[in-house]
């Protein structure tokens, strides 16, 4: 398996180069047996502002091979960072972060991925300021299914659903 980051794979996102990056995935995926994905898409062209429900469906059309999520966060806060040298406002919030769960795991059902691992299940607001409170840290700092206190988020439980659901058909 390998992982790769979603972002330069899919129409929007970014500003690479879709042709090369899709070309390079073609020549590894002989090599595999599943397509790993790191899902952010917040660390995207469309920040918090926009969520393309579509995405899903473009990472399936990357592959015929089976699908992991290896990484996924979305953000439930609102937080600005500094980018080339101007602030960018990412409107997270606990709604957008709901939605965002509820397509991945929607889409995680409809096209069998594999696994589904979320990055950081408790928000690290502790970790940001005892190391100096950068930005690069700001960008995960609140994308936890449960708040810094301890809260739970409404996304954790339809994560909980869902695993409940997916478990108790395995076993």
């Amino acid at each position: 398996m390998i992982s790769l980051d979603a972002v330069p794979l899919l129409k929007g996102f970014s500003s690479a180069n879709m042709a090369a990056q899709k070309l390079a995935v073609k020549q590894i995926l002989p090599y595999t047996d599943i397509l790993g994905i790191s899902l952010h898409p917040f660390v995207s062209a469309y920040k918090t502002s926009t969520f393309p429900f579509d995405i899903f469906r473009s990472i399936r059309k990357l592959t015929n091979k089976s699908i992991a999520i290896t990484e996924t966060s979305y953000p439930a806060q609102q937080f600005t960072i500094t980018i080339n040298g101007s602030p960018v406002l990412f409107e997270g919030s606990n709604v957008k972060q709901q939605r965002f769960y509820n397509s991945l795991l929607k889409a995680a059902k409809r096209d069998r991925y594999e696994f589904v691992l979320v990055f950081t299940f408790r928000d690290y607001d502790g970790l940001w300021n005892a190391v100096g409170r950068t930005d690069t840290l700001l960008v995960w700092r609140d994308t936890g299914l449960y708040s810094e206190t301890g809260a739970r988020r409404s996304a954790l439980s339809l994560w909980q659903a869902y695993f409940k659901k997916r478990w108790r058909k395995k076993f």
